[in-house]
C-alpha cells in the first residue's frame, strides 16, 4: 500500500494541474498578426512566384501624410524549404526621384523566410518615414535577395500579370 501513496498523489496532481500557458500568436512589430486566414478585403490580391518556394499572394499600402509614413502589409505563402539568407527588401521611389528602403530579414519580425510555417498566408508588415509633400506620389515594390553569398535578387519564375521592375515587384502606389 506505500507504494500506491505516490501514484495516487501525482495521478490528483495530474487532474488539478492547471494548463501549461499558451505562446501568443506571431505578431508584426505594429501588433497586427502574421498568420492570417485570408487577405483583407482592401488588399491587392497578386500570385507572383520566385524561383524560390515563396510567392507573394497580395499586398495594401497606406499613406499618412500626416506622419510621413508609408505603410505596406505584403503577404507571402511559403511553399517548401527556402534557403538560410533570404531577405526581403520594399523599396518606396517617388515621383521627384527620392528613394526609401525598408529591408528586413524575418517575415513578419517573427520568421526567417526558412523558418517559416509553410503553405499558411504570412502578413508581414513594413514602414518607412517618407517625409514627402501630398503632391509627392510613390511607386512601392518588393523583392527578395540574398543576404550572404550568391550577390544579388532572387529572380521571379511566374509574375502572375503583376509589374515587374528588375526582380522588383510593383505592390502599388500612392
Amino acid at each position: 500500500a506505500p507504494a500506491a501513496v505516490p501514484v495516487l498523489l501525482l495521478s490528483a496532481f495530474a487532474l488539478y494541474a492547471e494548463p501549461l500557458p499558451q505562446e501568443p500568436p506571431p505578431t508584426n512589430a505594429d501588433g497586427s498578426l502574421v498568420v492570417v486566414d485570408a487577405l483583407p478585403p482592401d488588399a491587392h490580391p497578386l500570385r507572383v512566384e520566385f524561383d524560390l518556394p515563396i510567392e507573394i499572394a497580395g499586398a495594401r499600402l497606406e499613406r499618412d501624410v500626416g506622419e510621413g509614413i508609408g505603410r505596406v502589409e505584403i503577404f507571402w505563402r511559403v511553399r517548401g524549404l527556402m534557403p538560410q539568407h533570404v531577405g526581403i527588401s520594399v523599396h518606396f521611389e517617388s515621383s521627384k526621384g527620392r528613394f526609401v528602403t525598408a529591408d528586413h530579414d524575418t517575415i513578419g519580425a517573427s520568421f526567417l523566410p526558412r523558418r517559416a510555417p509553410h503553405d499558411v498566408l504570412l502578413r508581414d508588415a513594413a514602414a518607412a518615414i517618407l517625409d514627402s509633400a501630398p503632391d509627392e506620389r510613390w511607386r512601392v515594390y518588393a523583392c527578395l535577395w540574398f543576404t550572404r553569398g550568391e550577390p544579388g535578387r532572387v529572380k521571379i519564375h511566374d509574375p502572375g500579370g503583376a509589374v515587374i521592375d528588375k526582380d522588383r515587384v510593383l505592390l502599388g502606389e500612392f
